[in-house]
């Protein structure tokens, strides 16, 4: 069990248009002990965010039809506008540019996670981002 969801589950939705990435994400994010649900874009990852119930996502940032920063900034304006609660959005990239880094925390991302990524980095946002659950 996670001590930092104490059994409770916490659920993550990861974007990303990879194959690969899909299932290392989700492997390593299972294996913390969270549920994982996997889209393909940004488009179905704020489709999927407005249906559900998620405590972190993680949004690849180039992605077909809708890339991580385009669906950072539609989560963020809907949960102004619906009175929601600020969820973690962990942006996904390649690029370790300070550019594409301001241009996510723009978007309303709260970090960025560098590919390839270890098991410490994804291991280290959680802690860091996902809230603690009683």
């Amino acid at each position: 069990m996670n001590p930092r969801n104490d059994g409770c589950g916490a659920c993550a939705l990861v974007a990303e248009d990879d194959a690969a990435s899909q299932v290392l994400a989700a492997a390593v994010l299972e294996r913390e002990g969270l549920h994982v649900t996997v889209v393909g874009d940004g488009a179905a990852a704020v489709a999927a965010w407005r249906s559900g119930h998620y405590d972190i996502l993680f949004l690849d940032n180039h992605m077909p039809h809708m890339n991580g920063r385009d669906a950072a900034t539609e989560i963020r304006a809907a949960e102004r506008r619906e009175g929601r609660s600020r969820i973690p959005i962990i942006g996904i990239t390649a690029s370790g540019l300070p550019e594409e880094r301001s241009e996510c925390l723009d978007a309303g991302m709260d970090a960025l996670l560098l590919k390839p990524f270890r098991l410490g980095d994804l291991s280290r946002m959680l802690q860091q981002w996902l809230p603690a659950r009683p």
